[in-house]
């Protein structure tokens, strides 16, 4: 998922950038508050471009929405193929109490077609659900 990406990539940049932020507070003869010395030889430099603590909640907030859309149109999907075959169960019924025969290979090629046209129509909807978060 691009929001999953997104945000892990912002995680990884805010991290780093914290070196760089407490390396600020460092003075001589003081402890480091990561490490403890009172020697600071090296002192991580700030790193431009990284996201804000706002920011970063932010992608995290539409990481987790994209999440639970995806969810929903997985969700919708398992439901869907649920009534589809319960569906055909009973057309299938409905058949033999009739006409006392087995559904014809056409007929099961067709709704199996179908089956395959909405399960891609949801994989499409969760593809603009993500691309949209």
């Amino acid at each position: 998922m691009q929001a999953d990406y997104r945000c892990a990539e912002a995680e990884r940049r805010w991290s780093r950038a914290q070196a760089g932020v407490l390396a600020q507070s460092l003075r001589d003869g003081q402890p480091c508050p990561v490490c403890g010395s009172l020697d600071h030889p090296a002192p991580a430099d700030c790193m431009d471009g990284a996201p804000t603590e706002e920011q970063l909640n932010h992608l995290r907030a539409a990481r987790d929405d994209s999440r639970e859309a995806m969810n929903a149109c997985a969700l919708t999907c398992q439901e869907r193929r649920t009534a589809l075959r319960k569906d055909t169960e009973q057309a299938e019924a409905s058949m033999m109490s009739l006409f006392g025969n087995p559904i014809s290979e056409q007929e099961i090629r067709n709704r199996e077609r179908e089956e395959r046209e909405a399960q891609s129509g949801l994989k499409q909807q969760k593809t603009q659900a993500e691309a949209d978060a």
